[in-house]
């Protein structure tokens, strides 16, 4: 009896300390979730933060694009007008802005950050999580007209230009002609008008229209993602 007893003292000392080990287990992986879930909460908030502080800049350089495309097609109405091999004079800040090269980077430190850690799958909304995850694959794919108007218009448009005529006003006015107050004294660059220079202003743009329409959708999408993380985040809709 005194035997039986004694295997009886030692099993419960045993399934005693197995529970403390299981308990201690238990508590140091419900802890390591909290942490978990506490970054990612971080992470999730900056992603708001870097979405709100960078949608201004997509928006202003939409606006970009389009007087962009309005200075192209300015420029195409005066070209059309005039007679093939015509020597035509055009304002410097037409041209200029045809030779300008807006873009875009949109920020996604955050949800890469948010993505690499595991914590997306601490986001309860599955249309937000699913968003998040191909955010920056869908922001790439949006940003491929971007590359492709500054591949055309430094391989295409700007030796086009060069061919036709002393454009280098133009050229010096690049990237500041939309800052220049409207009572300064317009410079004219005379060109040689050509199909091939109607075409690549044509090209240039249908490739800022383009452009313009991609940060209209991009810039909508951060809204999206804004206010849907400042739901999940708890606040309101």
């Amino acid at each position: 009896m005194t035997e039986i007893r004694r295997w009886q003292r030692y099993l419960l000392e045993g399934g005693t300390i197995v529970a403390s080990i299981l308990v201690a287990f238990g508590l140091d992986a419900a802890w390591d979730r909290l942490q978990e879930r506490s970054i990612a909460a971080d992470q999730i908030e900056s992603i708001s933060e870097e979405l709100v502080a960078a949608r201004p800049e997509v928006l202003n350089q939409a606006e970009q694009q389009r007087r962009i495309s309005e200075a192209t097609d300015h420029l195409l109405s005066i070209l059309d007008a005039a007679q093939e091999g015509q020597v035509v004079a055009a304002p410097d800040t037409l041209w200029a802005a045809a030779l300008t090269i807006p873009t875009i980077e949109v920020p996604t430190t955050a949800v890469v950050a948010l993505l690499g850690s595991g914590g997306i799958r601490f986001v309860s909304d599955a249309e937000l999580r699913d968003s998040l995850i191909v955010w920056p694959v869908r922001l790439d794919d949006g940003l491929a007209n971007q590359r492709e108007s500054w591949r055309f218009v430094v391989e295409e448009l700007s030796p086009t230009l060069r061919r036709s005529g002393d454009v280098r006003r133009a050229l010096d006015l690049v990237g500041a002609w939309s800052e220049l107050p409207a009572t300064r004294s317009v410079d004219l660059v005379r060109v040689r008008n050509g199909e091939e220079l109607r075409n690549v202003l044509a090209e240039r743009r249908m490739n800022a229209s383009l452009v313009l329409r991609d940060y209209v959708e991009i810039a909508g999408h951060m809204e999206w993602l804004a206010n849907a993380v400042r739901v999940e985040m708890g606040g309101p809709p």
